[in-house]
């Protein structure tokens, strides 16, 4: 069976081998599967070889010693004829690569003629702090791809002799392909393309859950997009839209990414702590971007016919980044976006926001220059016309001047009735008066306040009735942690009557990529009662698989933060590849 949370078992598996030597081949194994499979590289390898084999056929000329693997592991060969190098480090977690391992790879890699790219794969932590700091001010010249980035949404067999058989033996590999629209995203589509016909901007609204990502890569393919703009509010949601956007376009597409030093200083909300959890280079400073975009628009690709086009360009930027775009242009000369795209636009909504940049209006300000914008939400937010006059609030309504008119509207409601989203109930559960008594202590209990009791009574009633899989949303990490320690302990109630919680476990904003994709994936496929508990971390847009019930474990008051956190259980129902 294949799954995300094999990966684990993999690494422990390779770890265990027997000699330093084969854990390292083992380890080589597991990172050439991921390579092949995964959305960013997968369609553009034609094969993967050890330096070795790949050096007596492409470099018969050289002396015998030149074969050996001096600092280069594998070869990745294009169905273009590039050439990558790829250096693989089979590390424990946290561990980090040396300057000394990083800058010989790199003499190494540049030894080799008609090389094109430099990838360094490591189940550790990645770079340290100098090497990292010479390869980003370098440039990034290499590609650094963690613990973080092989747990990210690869499916792997569950032993290391399976990964070999499905290399070695020819096997069809697992790679997840493109969705085809379904029919309530070909309307979408239709409907918002309409819309752009007599307007520069419109909204596109649709419940959590219906493919808005997906959707809104449609639109970029059927407007001819040369270049588009995409913004969200964290870089989690960037990586994960980039991934979906890769896959979409089978490879056919050059992603650009964006984020200022601010943004990874940022850890309230923001799932990404470094540029090596993101998985790619991040441009930081609006020169750069706009010398890049200019390289981008010149490559092309070779259709089957042998007839060349060029390369659709994608710069996806948080919104706190979009002042780098809009200072490449007003000051360096990018060119204008042929589509922006604004995801979870209701961050948008009112003023002062960091994103304010990316608006339509014309009032003498410097802003993002797009010949289409998409505003897409699934909860817009809404304000009285004489409040938005006064306070200057934008807001997003039927025929908003700023966003545009509302081109399409999916509502929950409706996607429900269409079964397209799971339907959902809210449950009123009656806390018994001798619990009752012990809340209104409020006392603390393993370090848990005791106003998190009639939550742990609620998550027992749900699993008498059935629900499996729970999520918890708390104001502090602490308590958070708690209450996933307390529901992790033997009937913590003392009710007999109820199956105990068989998992649990706590993420948040600025806890580590990898580790919080393996709470994720060892929540989703946990057979017992299981329940993740967050702290600003599973909100909007991150996509939570298989959920039962969300809990409020702390009050709410935001209407758009309740929606999106409870659309996390009313999300899509599942799609098979290529109707999806």
């Amino acid at each position: 069976m294949f799954s995300n949370a094999n990966l684990n078992f993999l690494l422990a598996e390779a770890e265990a081998a027997p000699t330093t030597t084969e854990h390292g081949a083992w380890f080589e194994y597991i990172s050439d599967y991921a390579l092949r499979t995964s959305p960013e590289y997968g369609g553009q390898i034609s094969k993967i070889e050890r330096y070795e084999t790949w050096a007596r056929r492409e470099l018969p000329q050289a002396l015998p010693s030149q074969w050996r693997d001096l600092g280069v592991d594998r070869v990745v060969t294009t169905h273009s004829g590039e050439f990558w190098a790829v250096q693989n480090k089979g590390y424990a977690a946290e561990a980090e690569s040396s300057y000394s391992h990083y800058t010989n790879f790199i003499a190494q890699a540049r030894s080799i003629p008609g090389v094109t790219k430099l990838l360094w794969i490591t189940s550790g932590a990645g770079l340290n702090r100098t090497a990292t700091d010479h390869n980003r001010s370098s440039g990034s010249q290499v590609v650094v791809h963690n613990r973080s980035w092989l747990a990210a949404g690869i499916n792997y067999p569950a032993t290391i002799a399976e990964v070999r058989a499905y290399l070695e033996e020819g096997k069809s590999l697992p790679a997840d392909g493109p969705y085809q629209l379904r029919i309530h995203q070909e309307v979408a589509v239709a409907n918002v393309l309409a819309g752009l016909d007599t307007n520069p901007a419109v909204q596109f609204i649709s419940a959590c859950g219906t493919g808005k990502t997906i959707t809104a890569h449609a639109l970029h393919e059927a407007l001819g997009s040369k270049l588009t703009s995409f913004f969200a509010p964290t870089l989690g949601l960037l990586r994960q839209t980039i991934r979906a956007w890769t896959q979409q376009s089978a490879g056919r597409l050059t992603v650009i990414a964006v984020c200022s030093d601010e943004d990874m200083l940022a850890t309230e909300d923001h799932l990404i702590a470094n540029e090596q959890e993101f998985g790619r280079h991040l441009i930081r400073n609006p020169d750069e971007l706009a010398s890049t975009i200019a390289s981008a628009l010149q490559e092309t690709t070779t259709d089957a016919d042998g007839t060349g086009r060029p390369v659709p360009v994608v710069v996806f930027s948080t919104y706190h980044s979009s002042e780098i775009l809009v200072n490449a242009q007003h000051q360096f000369g990018a060119p204008t976006y042929d589509l922006a795209v604004a995801d979870e636009a209701h961050n948008l909504a009112g003023c002062g926001f960091r994103g304010e940049l990316v608006k339509f209006k014309e009032d003498g300000k410097k802003r993002l220059i797009a010949t289409k914008r998409v505003y897409t939400t699934a909860t817009p937010k809404v304000t009285s016309s004489d409040m938005a006059a006064r306070h200057e609030i934008d807001s997003l309504d039927e025929n908003s001047p700023v966003f545009g008119p509302q081109a399409h509207v999916l509502t929950f409601g409706e996607a429900i009735q269409l079964a397209i989203i799971s339907p959902y109930r809210m449950s009123i559960i009656v806390v018994p008066d001798e619990l009752m008594a012990v809340i209104n202590q409020n006392v603390s209990i393993d370090g848990m306040s005791s106003q998190y009791l009639s939550a742990a009574y609620a998550i027992d009633q749900s699993i008498k009735q059935g629900q499996r899989k729970f999520i918890s949303y708390h104001s502090r990490v602490a308590q958070a942690k708690a209450f996933a320690n307390f529901m992790g302990k033997r009937n913590p109630l003392g009710d007999s009557g109820v199956e105990q919680v068989g998992y649990s476990e706590t993420v948040w904003g600025n806890l580590s990529a990898f580790k919080r994709e393996s709470a994720i994936a060892a929540f989703k496929a946990s057979d017992a009662p299981a329940l993740l508990t967050n702290s600003r971390c599973l909100n909007e847009g991150i996509d939570i698989p298989e959920l039962d019930t969300v809990v409020f474990a702390d009050p709410k008051a935001q209407v758009v933060d309740i929606v999106q956190s409870a659309s996390r259980v009313c999300d899509s129902l599942k799609w098979p590849r290529g109707d999806g």
